[in-house]
């Protein structure tokens, strides 16, 4: 064991496993990136929309936030913050009509963390077993966990870390078997946190190192027959057992500050640099210790990500970089099959539903093209015309799209 703590399986079987975990079903999207966490659904979804096309639903969200919002049956769930800044909220719409349920302050904070001029004091997406919504914010000089019942009331509260970044607060819970793990790479006290998600009390804690601050959302993988969650950041990858906290092997790389999530597939993980260094890492998983040096599988300097995360399909890695450049990678090998120039600037992550890419940019155009190793072959151009920083979510065939100030529910009627 490198570090001191207190997914080989088809992905539709790791699909089924989870759910069972989870309480959530095959139609929900109820965290960061999905019901794998990994931007992929398994339904298929809406391609086109505009003003009098596809749109069922638009509402004002009350505050500001650049979450993105999760889906349990017939709710939404978004957080905002609101008036100053200092009361961050929990808001649960009805999906069928966009009507606001309730709107909760989960927490006040006393003071504003710094920020990022693009970031928000509502940024984490929050996560949901079909039971209870966790959210995740800086309050009061540290991390502010929550539970919160579909009613609105407040099940737990915990503050499991000091907590100081330059950039704000941004850190997505990993909802996984009762469990949430929450990597906290930061200045303060950092580690990878695994809370329970029916008491809120921590089962174990990995410590990590100082020196710098990333905000990727850890991503459970499954190989060589056992289940581990994978975290990035502070120029380290680790792959760390869910249930004890032990950390089953580490790895240098990709760089020091990261903000794209990983992927997996085919057996690889592919990590994206962000700062001083840009570049993507395909490594291994079924390995053990320290592998620095084995790991690695390949090296890719070309569509490296810096906020926006990638996805995986059918043998291939998928991204669009933050300047809008979108890359295919064969997964095995790092070889880029293709790349192409998408419009406008990204911080939304790429979406999967139904063989379609949705990469939506920061003024609103979502492009939808087929994920397709040959060549990007686009599908559609949906123009919402406001901001857009939030992921978009896709639940019972739908696209819900957070924009600045409103959400959209997209689909067939």
């Amino acid at each position: 064991m490198i570090e001191a703590g207190a997914r080989g399986r088809p992905a539709g079987l790791f699909l089924l496993a989870a759910l069972a975990g989870s309480g959530a079903t095959a139609a929900d999207w109820p965290q960061w990136r999905g019901p794998r966490a990994d931007g992929t659904s398994p339904e298929a979804a809406v391609t086109e929309w505009g003003p009098d096309r596809s749109r069922l639903w638009t509402v004002e969200v009350p505050g500001e936030g650049h979450s993105s919002p999760i889906v349990s049956g017939s709710s939404v769930f978004l957080t905002s913050a609101l008036g100053d800044g200092r009361e961050r909220a929990l808001v649960r719409l009805d999906a069928r009509t966009g009507r606001v349920l309730w709107s909760e302050v989960v927490v006040r904070s006393e003071d504003r963390e710094s920020l990022h001029p693009e970031n928000n004091y509502a940024s984490s997406t929050p996560a949901t077993d079909g039971r209870a919504v966790y959210t995740s914010f800086y309050a009061n000089g540290r991390a502010h966990l929550a539970a919160t019942a579909f009613d609105g009331r407040r099940l737990w509260e915990a503050s499991p870390v000091r907590y100081r970044a330059e950039h704000g607060y941004h850190h997505d819970p990993l909802l996984l078997d009762g469990l949430l793990v929450l990597s906290f790479d930061q200045l303060d006290e950092a580690a990878v946190v695994g809370i329970d998600a029916g008491t809120g009390k921590t089962r174990w804690t990995v410590p990590l190192g100082t020196e710098s601050c990333s905000n990727a959302a850890p991503l459970p993988v499954e190989a060589g027959g056992r289940r581990l969650v994978v975290t990035v950041g502070n120029d380290v990858t680790r792959g760390i057992d869910p249930a004890t906290g032990r950390v089953v092997w580490r790895t240098r790389g990709p760089t020091d500050y990261v903000v794209a999530s990983p992927a997996f597939g085919a057996g690889v993980l592919f990590v994206n640099g962000g700062y001083p260094d840009r570049r993507s890492l395909g490594l291994r998983v079924d390995l053990a210790g320290d592998v620095t040096g084995s790991a690695v599988l390949w090296e890719s300097r070309q569509g490296t990500t810096y906020v926006p995360s990638p996805v995986y399909h059918d043998g291939h890695f998928y991204a669009v970089a933050d300047g809008g450049v979108a890359t295919c990678w064969e997964a095995k090998t790092g070889r880029v099959r293709w790349q192409d120039r998408l419009p406008g600037r990204f911080r939304a992550s790429l979406v999967l539903a139904g063989g379609h890419l949705y990469a939506t940019n920061d003024q609103g155009t979502t492009v939808v093209f087929r994920a397709d190793p040959g060549s990007l072959q686009e599908v559609a151009r949906n123009d919402l015309s406001e901001p857009v920083y939030a992921t978009p979510a896709v639940a019972g065939g739908r696209v819900y799209v957070r924009t600045r100030s409103r959400l959209h529910a997209l689909g067939a009627r």
